[in-house]
């Protein structure tokens, strides 16, 4: 949102802008806001004569002609209304001003955006160690972010510290907050199955499959569970082949050696 000046029969023309900001990294680019006065003749009172209407025209030709070269960013005019600083004390007429001090305008450049994780510090070496990670969005779509710096200070109270992470994906909203999936343990070739087939009893200290050795029979199978990410379980023991076929519903209660009839929905 940007704040204007509110001085009488002032133009504002926004041009390549000075500031860019992103959720906490501020850059500063050698690019400029300029402010022109447009004379008598303002741009909401311009079609009540023809002089004021030729005048617009020129300043609509030459920042047309500004923004075919690529200089200008966009252009607006500033409200016929306000305060004016008159006479040799600079009095301040009646009206709104701007004080001293007084933020102008936020211009953010939507290429500058990055992402703020908050690491526990304990995590740092099994992110540190990696060049991407795993951002995953509330409406469930996933990014790859790059990790780019560090900050050089941990909170004092939740001992986390910022990381800044540079996404590719660059339609996102301001103030958007993503889950980071930090990867502690990788397996090549694991064999896992879905957490549904894994039973186990009311102590969890015992597990076991129901694994089907022909169409109508299931024999009960103790495995030992290795890792557990989303709906997948990691099976240490047995070694299973991928020829085998468990039970997904319909098997807790069952005993060892069951008879069973699959049923096709």
């Amino acid at each position: 949102m940007v704040k204007k000046i509110f001085l009488p029969y002032y133009s504002i023309l926004f041009t390549l802008c000075s500031l860019f900001r992103s959720r906490l990294i501020f850059n500063i680019m050698e690019k400029f806001i300029l402010f022109f006065r447009g004379g008598a003749h303002h741009a909401y009172n311009a079609n009540e004569s023809k002089e004021g209407m030729e005048i617009m025209q020129q300043w609509m030709n030459w920042m047309g002609g500004l923004q075919q070269k690529g200089i200008l960013v966009a252009a607006d005019p500033l409200l016929p209304t306000g305060k004016q600083v008159i006479g040799a004390g600079k009095r301040v007429a009646e009206g709104p001003y701007v004080q001293e001090g007084e933020q102008l305008a936020v211009i953010s450049d939507i290429s500058s955006f990055v992402f703020i994780l908050n690491l526990p510090y304990e995590l740092r070496p099994y992110v540190m160690n990696s060049e991407v990670v795993q951002l995953i969005l509330p409406d469930g779509k996933i990014l790859f972010g790059r990790i780019a710096s560090s900050m050089p200070v941990v909170d004092s109270a939740s001992q986390t510290q910022n990381i800044v992470l540079k996404v590719s994906e660059k339609n996102l909203p301001v103030n958007l907050i993503a889950k980071v999936r930090v990867a502690k343990t990788v397996k090549a070739h694991a064999i896992s199955l879905p957490k549904q087939s894994v039973l186990s009893d009311e102590t969890q200290t015992d597990f076991w499959v129901m694994k089907l050795i022909d169409d109508s029979t299931a024999i009960k199978v103790p495995i030992e569970k290795g890792m557990e990410i989303d709906d997948r379980i990691e099976i240490l023991k047995p070694e299973f082949i991928n020829s085998d076929r468990f039970l997904l519903t319909g098997n807790y209660g069952l005993a060892d050696t069951a008879r069973i009839k699959i049923v096709k929905e």
